[in-house]
């Protein structure tokens, strides 16, 4: 059976650290054999034409009028409010040139990213195909009801990554009842896999990694980190990850959520990009105190094939999102190297950490809290040790790739009706 995924930056190399394109490589290749997985990406400059990678076929396209229309649509529809993403016509260059593709090809099945827009136009290239739609953030059920739920009716599954995402499209879209389903995000575990112990040379390390920005609460891990320095003098904190805050209207713009929302604080001028953009990490870094500027280090991006000896040189995780997450890639790859996490209560951040057994969890913007979590963990080696172990069994068992290739599959076969299997 011929599956199509719909990503369009999954062509590009292994070394790739966009989230969607590792999911769509990772569980794609794991497909072969039994699926025949085809990924539909954007062709970029200097890219080849068609060719297989890992018994998965890659077909780039060429989408040469990509979101040209977009202020068109902003002045028929005389709503400004609305962030480009959820637009008719964003990527509509890129959605056709997929879509022939689609009617040459007629797959079974067409598995879409986060792009509600691509629904009606696929339904009409290729109206026997099942259509999948896989959410990976709060779009959903933060966008117009009137501009996305009709798209929605076109999808024969919607998955989301978490079931905080599933629960919360049930509750602003009942009509959709069982075609709402959830899948979670994966890890190499092999890859991502404790390390080998080494003699300690240094002090305990605390360790960030992730988008430097506003929702993801490295302000709150900077405040808690410096209430328990004093009791650790030789612990570090290194944050990893781009040093750029994510756009004013996919996040804040759009949440009504008070604490994301309260986090417009560190947009002075929203609508000015890139500057804006960068404000937040310019502060971050100018507010550490001068006591700490040398155990507190920014490192910037990392490749994603690089990651895991990151997390394997940690003592503990943590993940201070303020905004809600979507799933929270970070704690699973740190669990997966045998790393204890501390996470807050962020939208299914409590579906990845196991409270009191793989991690703690502790309140959003808490960084009372937060820094009681980090002084506990860090002053208990038997308990990190623990706790590390039982992070890893939980990877092994909920969130390795083969894993979710295999619940997918599942998904897929009951839409196509090629046997009863009841979904996960």
């Amino acid at each position: 059976m011929r599956v199509a995924f719909i990503c369009s930056g999954a062509g590009r190399d292994e070394r790739c650290s966009n989230s969607i394109a590792i999911w769509t490589r990772e569980v794609a290749r794991r497909l072969t054999g039994r699926l025949q997985p085809v990924v539909h990406t954007r062709r970029r400059r200097g890219e080849r034409g068609t060719h297989e990678r890992e018994g998965v076929e890659y077909h780039p396209v060429f989408a040469p009028l990509e979101n040209r229309l977009l202020p068109l649509e902003r002045v028929v529809r005389r709503a400004k409010a609305h962030p480009d993403h959820a637009l008719s016509l964003y990527r509509l260059s890129y959605g056709l040139a997929v879509a022939r593709e689609l009617r040459r090809l007629q797959p079974p099945v067409v598995h879409i990213h986060n792009y509600t827009q691509f629904l009606p136009l696929f339904r009409f290239f290729v109206p026997g195909s099942r259509l999948v739609l896989h959410t990976h953030g709060e779009w959903l059920h933060q966008l117009d009801p009137a501009l996305i739920g009709g798209r929605l009716q076109h999808a024969d599954l919607i998955l989301g990554c978490s079931e905080y995402l599933a629960s919360q499209l049930r509750d602003r879209f009942p009509s959709l009842g069982q075609k709402v389903g959830v899948l979670p995000n994966g890890v190499d575990a092999e890859r991502f896999a404790p390390a080998k112990p080494v003699a300690r040379v240094r002090g305990p390390t605390v360790l960030y990694v992730g988008r430097v920005s506003p929702e993801k609460g490295v302000h709150v891990a900077l405040e808690a980190f410096a209430k328990v320095a004093e009791r650790f003098p030789d612990a570090r904190l290194e944050i990893v990850g781009k040093l750029q805050s994510c756009r004013y209207d996919f996040i804040v713009g759009v949440t009504a959520d008070p604490l994301t929302k309260s986090l417009q604080r560190f947009y002075p001028e929203p609508r000015r990009a890139p500057e804006s953009r960068l404000h937040y990490a310019r502060w971050l870094q100018s507010s550490v105190p001068p006591a700490l500027r040398e155990r507190v280090h920014f490192r910037g991006v990392k490749d994603h094939a690089d990651l895991a000896a990151t997390y394997q040189s940690a003592d503990v995780v943590v993940v201070p999102s303020v905004g809600q997450e979507a799933f929270g890639m970070p704690a699973v790859e740190a669990m997966a190297c045998g790393v204890p996490v501390i996470a807050t209560n962020a939208g299914g951040l409590p579906e990845v950490v196991d409270d009191g057994t793989t991690g703690l969890v502790v309140p959003r913007d808490d960084p009372e809290a937060l820094a009681a979590a980090m002084a506990h963990l860090l002053r208990d080696s038997g308990l990190r040790e623990a706790m590390g172990q039982a992070a890893r069994r939980r990877v092994m068992s909920r969130f390795a790739w083969q894993g979710v290739a295999e619940q997918l599959e599942a998904y897929y076969r009951t839409l196509a009706g090629i046997w009863s299997v009841d979904y996960p």
